[in-house]
């Protein structure tokens, strides 16, 4: 392998302003997204809404809990972030501090950008997205977590939806399954986000124990009715 081989990315847009952005190399996909989607909600408060340096941000993450190596491109199965997240992390940082990763980053948002104004970008490795329509996979409903985001984020009627059923939940399970969101190293303004998104996916991912089936289905039927 070159030192100068190009990224390969491809994206889809699978709903009016969302694109999957897939790849076939787990690390290229991660370490494209990982500025836009720490900035966005790294629950390091020096990374989150900061500009920062990628070999700092590697470096602090194999430390933080995760062993002595960089596991963040296996530790993540899927990603998500909204384009205005892309503006003000990405687009702030002189060409000087482009790596090749920014790079892409920002070729991607310049090209459909020209096409929507706002969008959202979520993203999973090529060989995942048969996976995930398994089962038995681990990686099953990754991507409908990841369409949860986006939903969540431009689908007014969906959130208020999301909204008003996780009002409806006991403080109790909310704060079981917070907890469990931040031990993930989620940062606490996109809790209500992730809740709903495991809601859709499975809560199983966090808590095989946390009882919340009867409300799960209420999620999946606001979910459904707005992928058709």
């Amino acid at each position: 392998m070159q030192l100068d081989d190009p990224i390969v990315l491809d994206h889809i847009e699978i709903r009016p302003g969302i694109y999957h952005v897939t790849s076939e190399s787990a690390f290229d996909l991660a370490m494209t997204f990982l500025r836009t989607q720490e900035f966005y909600e790294s629950d390091n408060p020096n990374v989150r809404g900061k500009k920062f340096d990628i070999l700092e941000y590697v470096r602090w993450y194999a430390r933080k809990g995760h062993g002595t190596s960089f596991t963040y491109p296996s530790d993540w199965a899927g990603f998500n972030i909204p384009s205005s997240m892309i503006v003000k992390a990405v687009y702030p940082l002189d060409e000087s501090e482009f790596n090749i990763y920014d790079s892409a980053m920002f070729d991607l948002a310049e090209e459909i950008g020209k096409k929507h104004s706002v969008f959202y970008l979520i993203g999973t490795m090529n060989s995942r997205v048969h996976a995930m329509l398994d089962e038995r996979s681990p990686y099953y409903g990754v991507l409908d977590h990841e369409m949860a985001h986006a939903f969540y984020y431009l689908n007014k009627a969906y959130k208020k939806g999301c909204d008003k059923l996780i009002s409806s939940m006991s403080d109790v399970t909310k704060k079981k399954i917070y907890k469990e969101l931040e031990c993930l190293g989620y940062a606490k303004q996109v809790w209500p986000d992730e809740l709903q998104a495991y809601m859709i996916s499975g809560i199983e991912g966090l808590n095989p124990l946390i009882s919340v089936k009867a409300v799960q289905k209420k999620f999946r039927k606001i979910f459904n009715n707005t992928l058709k």
